[in-house]
């Protein structure tokens, strides 16, 4: 049988090298830090569930990878990269072609662009977007708009506004999170609005 902790062990000091290789000071917001929160709240909202090991292990690695493609970006799609940066260290981290598609699957659900159908899908969602129902959104949201401007080179003007937009159109799929964020959610729509 696989041993899943060490296999998530592995997984996190591949993807610790990996932020560190390919280091991008413009990454405010993207880095390692946001990548630990994801993993600590994908583990959080699947113990909420009960998943099995296998789920739990499936969903931890996808979130993981789910920004290394942050690390090569160039333009939109970051999740395809991601995909991709596992699939070449898949032998590296012994992951079965079968547990590959599946983590495959869960990382290109954080697409925004993309309705999460499978619970581990949904959960990944929401641990992607945890922080808009706390008071760390309150952090976040300013090196959003600085790791936007330095890659873009151009001020963002109406981001608070743009940030509301993004809180009210928002949903949280899992009823774990929904429970949970959405009251601190509509705090931060206020916190937003008193922002100049």
């Amino acid at each position: 049988p696989m041993d899943y902790g060490n296999q998530l062990y592995r997984t996190e000091q591949l993807v610790s090298a990996l932020f560190l290789k390919y280091r991008d000071p413009r990454l405010t917001y993207h880095n390692l830090a946001h990548t630990f929160e994801v993993v600590r709240r994908s583990n959080e909202i699947g113990l909420s569930y009960a998943l099995h090991e296998e789920d739990i292990y499936i969903l931890q690695t996808a979130a993981w990878f789910h920004d290394t493609g942050q690390l090569i970006r160039q333009g939109k799609g970051h999740e395809i990269k991601s995909v991709n940066l596992l699939k070449e260290h898949a032998s590296d981290l012994s992951i079965t072609k079968a547990l590959l598609e599946q983590i495959n699957r869960v990382i290109l659900a954080t697409a925004e662009s993309v309705e999460p159908h499978t619970l581990s899908e949904k959960i990944i969602r929401d641990a992607d977007t945890y922080h808009f129902g706390t008071l760390l959104f309150r952090q976040t949201d300013p090196l959003i708009r600085k790791e936007i401007e330095l890659f873009s080179g151009k001020v963002q003007t109406n981001w608070f506004a743009k940030s509301i937009e993004l809180l009210v159109h928002h949903r949280y799929y899992t009823d774990y999170c929904s429970g949970k964020l959405s009251n601190g959610k509509a705090q931060n729509i206020i916190w937003l609005s008193t922002q100049k």
